[in-house]
């Protein structure tokens, strides 16, 4: 084995495992007002039922064989049946969104996917996740997680592109006022909410309309900002950064482009961008409106050289409907057009020039089907998709962990090497064979990689290796249910080709639960091997306690009201307090609000005011220890007006006042008075009497 080539089977070692997408997963078109268009054939096929009725933003997902599965608006969920499906409303996208939603499978899930949606600049709702499960509704799938937020102040543009590692997926969109890039990543555990963070491309001060792209190789981004410019950028596919930003229209004649779709070309040399124009004039002789459709060679060296390389491939004068740009599996990319019974195309969009074949009315919508039209948008999909990259296939022979590869030709100059993803293997995870066999070590799912090596650098093609065995069994950690509701066990999806067996012998791969206890899940797959797991099940009521009956309080005194509740119990008192216990000192309403998964409770108690005497203290300790540093008069509170003097020992008034809520901090002329006894005299009319009241006495002062 030459030496560069055992370096590089040391090196597979190391690599992630990833994961392939057919470009079929984008074979069915669901956009516009009702229009659809089918591309499995190699051709698109004018198709009928769709119900989008949209501005802007759709996007539509098909199986590896281009069969529909759903598609959306970023509102509105159809299966594909063309029937909302039954939890498929209140998205929190928007029918004037340029890129109102996306789906993205979820990793390792073929059943599952993320519809990631986006609201239009004007309402700014976040940038949002749901998750259809292809698995519900009779297996036409639903939605069974709606509306997680992931971030807030985005704009109109979502893209996403596959991770360098082949398998996850970065989601990207733009801050709505800021000059600022959110990268996303899809993986295995989900999606991670905090994102990759570049300082990078316009800032919109609130008008973010225009398509964002990734090309499909992942290296580059390109967003069209109706009203500021269209930007360019490197995409770092392994860390999500985005940088050396530069603008297509920098001069001062460029403001009058506005642009708003976006594409770059399948081999990511070419970008296309299709701009509305406005060119004012001093007379209406001269003013002209209308689209352009613009090419740039953006593999140049700079961005000079790249803005030099423009071609006006369209150009249409007093007519404005060049809208969202999109490449499809045969190769080509389309374009919209707002309000018109066709959409044009770009036959050849590798080519640089003229020659790239642009056709103005390339798709026709059937007249007999007079609703039927496009309108801004196209359907959104992952970019990479249309990376066209060689393949390999294989076959699992039994007893279920022998898998035999094989691969197309390569050309002259490529070498190539295995990685079969199970390093538990040690030196047999790798081969430099045409045709290799490899026995895994355990059953599973494996991601299996052909590296093919060629002149201009190296290309990775992964697939998903299924081996025959017995997957982990989980039902959950032993759970709380409400007293008057039920749960869900799933062991697995009624596709999994495994027997369940329950404790009451059911067969189905999920139970449902409406009673405490015990259960347990059998499974055994074609082999017999069985796993199981057992789980408790217990009940949990809703909160329920009292504060009691209303009570009265006098000046000075507390109330301390002490409860016994649960520990987990949220609890809410009127003052936003979240402790079991609340202090009183003063007359009010209190109340407490306690809330667990089974609902919550709230009640009440009321302090009033109670019948209070004047209360004159008998000594007090001015030390500064926070404790009866003050002499002061209590029960005061019903008093209409007083007046108190204090003397000392030689009839000085040493303090002075009629203010109820003051009193006497032991100070007399700028000092401390010493310790004695001082003599008070109190005199005073309770509220709603004229009738004065007199209090003499002594008290002592304590230093």
């Amino acid at each position: 084995m030459p030496g560069n080539t055992r370096y590089i089977i040391l090196f597979l070692f190391l690599l992630l495992q990833q994961v392939v997408f057919s470009q079929k997963e984008a074979g069915t078109w669901y956009f516009g007002n009702y229009a659809g268009l089918d591309f499995k054939s190699g051709a698109p096929i004018v198709i009928h039922g769709g119900q989008t009725n949209t501005i802007e933003g759709v996007a539509t997902i098909s199986n590896s064989n281009g069969n529909l599965l759903f598609y959306t608006d970023g509102m509105k969920v159809w299966n594909r049946l063309h029937q909302l499906m039954p939890n498929g409303t209140g998205l929190n996208g928007h029918v004037s969104s340029t890129q109102s939603g996306i789906i993205v499978p979820v990793i390792g899930d073929t059943s599952r996917y993320y519809v990631f949606t986006i609201d239009d600049y004007g309402n700014q709702k976040p940038l949002q996740y749901s998750i259809v499960n292809m698995n519900l509704d009779n297996g036409n799938g639903d939605i069974e997680l709606k509306n997680n937020t992931i971030i807030s102040g985005v704009s109109e543009k979502l893209t996403a592109v596959r991770h360098c590692n082949q398998r996850d997926i970065w989601i990207i969109t733009h801050s709505t006022f800021a000059n600022t890039y959110y990268a996303f990543l899809v993986d295995p555990s989900g999606v991670h909410t905090t994102p990759v963070v570049s300082p990078a491309g316009s800032s919109f001060l609130g008008n973010s309309i225009g398509y964002l792209k990734a090309s499909p190789d992942g290296k580059k981004l390109a967003a069209a900002n109706w009203t500021k410019n269209a930007d360019i950028s490197d995409f770092d596919n392994t860390t999500g950064l985005i940088s050396n930003t530069y603008s297509l229209f920098p001069n001062t004649a460029d403001t009058s482009y506005r642009a708003y779709g976006v594409e770059f070309s399948p081999n990511g040399k070419l970008l296309y961008v299709s701009t509305t124009f406005d060119i004012p004039a001093v007379n209406i002789i001269n003013w002209q409106f209308g689209d352009f459709l613009l090419q740039y060679d953006v593999s140049l060296s700079n961005p000079a050289a790249i803005r030099a390389s423009r071609q006006v491939i369209a150009k249409q004068l007093w007519i404005s409907n060049f809208a969202a740009l999109q490449t499809a599996i045969d190769g080509k990319i389309y374009m919209a057009k707002t309000d018109q019974k066709h959409i044009a195309a770009i036959n050849y969009p590798n080519v640089y020039g003229q020659g790239c074949g642009f056709v103005s009315s390339a798709v026709q919508f059937t007249a007999t089907w007079p609703n039927e039209k496009s309108m801004a948008g196209l359907p959104n999909f992952i970019q990479s998709f249309f990376f066209q990259r060689d393949s390999f296939s294989y076959t699992v022979e039994c007893p279920g962990n022998k898998v035999k590869f094989n691969k197309k030709p390569l050309a002259a100059g490529e070498s190539f090497v295995w990685n079969f993803g199970d390093p538990a293997s040690g030196a047999n995870n790798v081969s430099t064979l045409e045709s290799p066999e490899h026995v895994y070590t355990s059953p599973g799912q494996y991601i299996a990689q052909l590296i093919i090596y060629t002149p201009c650098g190296s290309d990775t093609v992964s697939q998903i290796v299924q081996t025959y065995g017995l997957k982990m069994l989980n039902l959950g950690a032993d759970t709380l249910i409400c007293d008057d509701g039920t749960l869900q066990l799933r062991a697995g999806a009624g596709s999994d080709p495994y027997q369940y067996r329950w404790q009451d012998s059911s067969s189905h791969p999920t139970y449902l639960v409406s009673s405490p206890g015990t259960y347990r899940v059998e499974i055994k797959n074609a082999l017999g091997c069985a796993r199981s797991d057992t789980i408790r099940v217990d009940y949990d009521h809703k909160p329920n306690f009292s504060l009691g009956p209303d009570q009265l309080i006098c000046p000075g005194n507390t109330i301390y009201l002490k409860l016994e509740l649960s520990p987990s119990w949220q609890l809410q008192w009127q003052n936003g307090s979240t402790t079991p216990d609340q202090t009183i000192i003063q007359p009010g309403l209190y109340s407490l609000r306690a809330s667990n998964g089974c609902g919550s409770m709230q009640d009440e108690i009321v302090i009033h005011q109670g019948i209070c005497k004047v209360f004159v203290p008998t000594a007090f300790t001015p030390n500064g220890d926070g404790k009866n540093d003050l002499f002061k008069i209590l029960g005061t509170e019903n008093l209409g007006s007083m007046q108190l003097k204090i003397f000392n020992r030689w009839g000085e008034v040493v303090f002075e006042t009629r203010d109820k809520t003051k009193g006497w901090d032991g100070m007399y002329s700028g000092e401390p008075a010493p310790s004695g006894v001082f003599v008070y005299l109190l005199n005073y009319k309770n509220a709603g009497s004229t009738q004065p009241q007199n209090l003499k006495g002594s008290f002592v002062l304590v230093r």
